[in-house]
């Protein structure tokens, strides 16, 4: 896959040809061979092992693809119709084969078909250039000329906006089954199916409960308790642990494994003011880690200035104002500007003080609070743009989660409220989203706590864990095509009101760590199915501190020591900040990737 990425072709040729010689029965090297044959122009060889792999594997759509893509080389265009027809069999929502049934149907003087294909690529990818410019010339070749001028607008639009899909002739360029397959890491005989041994050790807490001038904990609703986040604030190469709750808002400084109080260096980002949760991100480019903290009373926005402090600065927004009570939000480039918009999740106004017991029904019987989008306008101002991206009915949101989960290489938002069916807003690549919760198959309206993302089943796409406050969490796995397999949590997932999804053992599938009433749980992920290592991963104390502090309001994971194993930090409800340092077990490597951008 290297070797195609880097336009290798013919060494690629070579390389699958080891692998099957070495293991004639090695599917990816099967279906990946006639890929890497066509786009080192061998086409009767890349048809022939096509048709090779397709008899062998009738599930796989590749072979069919590259099958298609070789014989309209060719100009062999019926067994090219065919091939690509076989595809939409296998999956009905595939743009390229639709794209190229268009170009067929146009060359073969069937306009009408062409219409109605491109049509359908538009209504699957509304941002494919291509199949926007095939609409346009298909109409006004059927005597539509007004429609198919309006239709080259939108080609123009699609154009113009940076985001478009088109076609060419180029590897990664011609549709999802025109690029090769990679090992998930799951396949059965990979996958070690022993105990792992990996446990976490309670190495460090911090009671944040005495801050003077802050609430007592046990007088904030469960939802509004707080949050934890791990960033690297001081750019010193580690994690530091930045913590929301009654108390305000705390820093622990990682040094070198060891944290050290630093609250007192954040400036006017030292805040004592109740806050429920906290996200990072360089807002203004500078490349300093900037603070959005969520307060009792609204959001407020921190941008570090040199020497590490951070100073107010005001969410300007031209129109709108942000919700005043939320316990999620993210930073995030919705618009691919290169520069961080901010989204937040409004909640619900919170309950008085003496109903705080009644914990998080509050957020499905207060009055809702509206959620909000903010463009970044590059300029220290942000513009309201709810409306307009059509977020504008999104309330009682206890989670939000940034994700591609069609894997069609832009921003969409996964929006969580409670007591309702979660949200997933498609990215129209036009500033505007598109609610497909219901049509990819998300489960229904329920008492959601929390989500959780990761790739758990290894086909390259995101898999969701919502969690509940009653009832097991619900599974959401993306069926490789766009759409989700629901599927039931343990029973021991009851009552979750946290979730992180990470490789605890380092072997390479990922695992789900979940918070209940009753403490933590650990499900290792063995690859077709789950088995849980609880009671090895924590020991009886931890168990027990975790009671004693009345349970996890939030944790997060990261490698605060740089061993390369993941580690966790929680808070508690009494306030306390503890580190579970991950001992490992397993004897699994990992490597560390330093990222750099480039202009591209």
């Amino acid at each position: 896959m290297a070797l195609l990425e880097q336009f290798d072709y013919k060494r690629a040729v070579e390389t699958f040809r080891e692998a099957l010689t070495s293991n004639p029965s090695m599917r990816l090297a099967r279906i990946n061979l006639p890929i890497a044959l066509f786009y080192a122009g061998m086409n009767a060889e890349a048809a022939e092992q096509a048709r090779a792999a397709s008899r062998v594997y009738a599930d796989a759509p590749q072979p069919l693809f590259i099958l298609g893509l070789a014989a309209r080389v060719d100009n062999r265009t019926d067994e090219a119709a065919d091939a690509f027809r076989r595809v939409l069999r296998l999956d009905p929502d595939d743009a390229g084969a639709k794209v190229n049934l268009a170009l067929i149907a146009m060359q073969e003087r069937q306009n009408a078909d062409a219409v109605e294909l491109s049509r359908s690529a538009l209504a699957i990818e509304p941002y494919n250039a291509t199949a926007a410019y095939n609409l346009s010339l298909a109409l006004t070749r059927t005597g539509n000329t007004a429609e198919g001028t309006r239709a080259m607008q939108r080609f123009e639009e699609i154009r113009a906006a940076g985001a478009a899909v088109t076609y060419s002739q180029t590897y990664l360029e011609q549709g999802r089954y025109a690029e090769a397959l990679a090992s998930t890491g799951a396949e059965a005989e990979l996958v070690n199916q022993a105990p792992s041994g990996s446990r976490f050790i309670d190495a460090a807490a911090f009671d944040s409960s005495r801050r003077p001038g802050s609430t007592t904990p046990s007088d904030v609703a469960e939802p509004l308790a707080g949050g934890v986040t791990l960033v690297d604030l001081d750019q010193d190469g580690d994690l530091d642990i930045i913590a929301t709750g009654p108390f305000g808002v705390r820093c622990l400084r990682n040094d070198q494994g060891r944290f050290v109080d630093a609250t007192a260096t954040l400036g006017e980002a030292s805040i004592v003011e109740p806050a429920t949760g906290a996200v990072a991100g360089d807002f203004n480019n500078d490349g300093r880690p900037d603070l959005l903290v969520l307060t009792m009373s609204g959001p407020r926005l921190f941008m570090q200035v040199e020497g590490g402090a951070f100073k107010n600065v005001a969410l300007k927004s031209a129109g709108g104002s942000a919700p005043r009570v939320a316990r999620s939000a993210a930073f995030v480039d919705v618009d691919h500007d290169g520069d961080l918009d901010i989204l937040i999740g409004g909640l619900a106004d919170p309950p008085p003080s003496a109903s705080a017991p009644a914990g998080w029904g509050f957020v499905g019987t207060g009055r809702p609070t509206a959620s909000r989008l903010f463009r970044n306008n590059g300029n220290g101002t942000f513009t309201d743009i709810t409306e307009a991206a059509g977020l504008s009915s999104v309330s009682s949101v206890v989670a939000v989660a940034p994700t591609d989960f069609d894997n069609r290489r832009d921003v969409d938002l996964v929006m969580v409220p409670y007591g309702s069916r979660p949200r997933l807003f498609k990215n129209l690549r036009t500033g505007a989203f598109e609610d497909v919760a219901a049509a990819v198959g998300l489960p229904d309206r329920g008492p959601y706590t929390s989500v959780a993302m990761g790739d758990v089943n290894k086909d390259g796409f995101m898999d969701l864990f919502f969690g509940q406050e009653t009832g097991s969490g619900v599974w959401a796995f993306s069926d490789g095509r766009g759409r989700f397999r629901l599927e039931a949590a343990p029973a021991t997932s009851t009552g979750t009101t946290s979730a992180q999804i990470l490789d605890y053992d380092n072997d390479g599938l990922l695992d789900l760590l979940i918070a209940t009433r009753e403490g933590p749980h650990l499900y290792r992920n063995i690859g077709r199915g789950w088995r849980e290592e609880t009671s090895t991963a924590f020991s009886a104390d931890t168990q027990g501190a975790v009671r004693a502090g009345g349970g996890i309001v939030a944790m997060t994971a990261g490698d605060v020591d740089l061993d390369g194993k993941t580690d966790v930090v929680v808070l508690l409800r009494s306030g306390e900040v503890r580190v579970w340092r991950n001992e490992g077990g397993t004897g699994n490597h990992s490597l560390r990737v330093r990222l750099s951008g480039r202009v591209s």
